[in-house]
């Protein structure tokens, strides 16, 4: 008998939350709005509402005549005011056009500014490298150009360290150079 009211119970709570729609404790209980039916139209009540709104203000050349009386300005036309003007108009275009090109050259400068930096500075570290292989004999000898092997030929290592570490200081001295010409460029060349 027990079991029967149990599931009997059990079964009216099924059907109920089957047929109810759950309401979660966060979300409010939502409020019908008065002014819709349920096919989704305004009500009569609510068009008379709107109707009853206050429109916003509006006037007119005439309106603010009667209000403030005719206008003291000297009534000029465009056409007139161009020929007083000596029929120059300014050209904002132009002054855009300008400052469009000039911002072109200055990105291409400051491009070609910082490539020049990147070959100064890959320079310096082929350079840096060299030395490390003159130094120790344990590494392979560097790779030369053969009017560089020419010039190597009847030096010894101390020699070719020194020349070495004469182009080393030229190089960087380059990379300082285009550094400079960089900063330059990107300051838009003041």
């Amino acid at each position: 008998m027990r079991t029967r009211n149990l599931l009997a119970l059990l079964a009216v709570s099924v059907l109920s939350a089957a047929v109810l729609p759950a309401r979660s404790e966060s979300e409010p209980a939502k409020k019908d709005d008065p002014c819709k039916t349920t096919d989704g139209k305004k009500t009569v009540a609510c068009t008379q509402q709107e109707e009853a709104k206050p429109k916003p203000v509006a006037f007119t050349n005439d309106d603010l005549e009667q209000m403030f009386g005719p206008s003291k300005a000297p009534a000029v036309s465009v056409q007139q005011a161009a020929r007083e003007k000596g029929g120059a108009q300014p050209d904002a275009l132009g002054a855009m056009r300008e400052d469009q090109q000039k911002a072109a050259a200055t990105g291409q400068s400051v491009e070609l500014a910082k490539a020049k930096l990147a070959e100064a500075e890959k320079k310096v570290k082929d350079l840096e490298a060299r030395n490390i292989q003159i130094a120790n004999p344990l590494l392979p000898r560097p790779q030369l150009s053969p009017d560089e092997q020419k010039a190597w030929a009847g030096m010894d290592n101390v020699e070719r360290m020194k020349q070495n570490q004469a182009a080393i200081d030229q190089a960087r001295h380059d990379a300082e150079l285009a550094k400079q010409e960089l900063e330059r460029a990107q300051s838009g060349g003041q």
